[in-house]
């Protein structure tokens, strides 16, 4: 079998699960869904968002990639006067509370300014944040007014976890 199969069904089956539970009624918030084996990145609530393009490659200057796992929503951050070339993106940051690390969260930012492997949008380094498009972040927000979010997951594939760039 191939791998990229694999991944492919057990993703679907994931999302399916996530669907099946918000719709009974067993999730009383919304959450994020990063699957750093796929690139996606998902919102599940009273609707479900996604997937939206999203990446989780680090800097060699960070103390590494998100690890898997379910982290506690901890507020959310506006960057108003910041472009979709900022650090940020135009619309802030999501802010989880990750054991042993500050200020991790899903933001956009960099659409066009390449990091030192020359990768740009979701795909540009972060110091061990996940990143995604201005577009998808602006969706983000606005669901999470109506339905705020309560956590994320973040998901691995038989533990692979993205390398730190140079």
């Amino acid at each position: 079998m191939k791998p990229g199969a694999s991944s492919i069904r057990w993703s679907t089956a994931a999302a399916e699960l996530c669907r099946f539970r918000s719709l009974s009624g067993n999730i009383a918030m919304s959450r994020f869904v990063f699957e750093q084996h796929t690139g996606r990145l998902w919102l599940y609530g009273t609707v479900t968002l996604g997937p939206y393009a999203a990446a989780n490659f680090v800097d060699s200057a960070s103390d590494g990639p998100w690890p898997a796992g379910i982290y506690t929503f901890a507020g959310h951050r506006d960057h108003p006067d910041d472009s979709a070339d900022s650090a940020f993106g135009r619309h802030g940051i999501f802010l989880f509370t990750v054991p042993n690390r500050t200020g991790m969260g899903v933001h956009s930012g960099r659409a066009s300014v390449p990091d030192g492997l020359g990768r740009t949008g979701p795909f540009h380094a972060t110091m061990g944040c996940i990143r995604t498009t201005d577009d998808a972040m602006g969706q983000l927000i606005t669901l999470h007014q109506t339905d705020p979010v309560q956590r994320i997951d973040v998901l691995t594939w038989r533990g692979i976890t993205y390398g730190a760039s140079t």
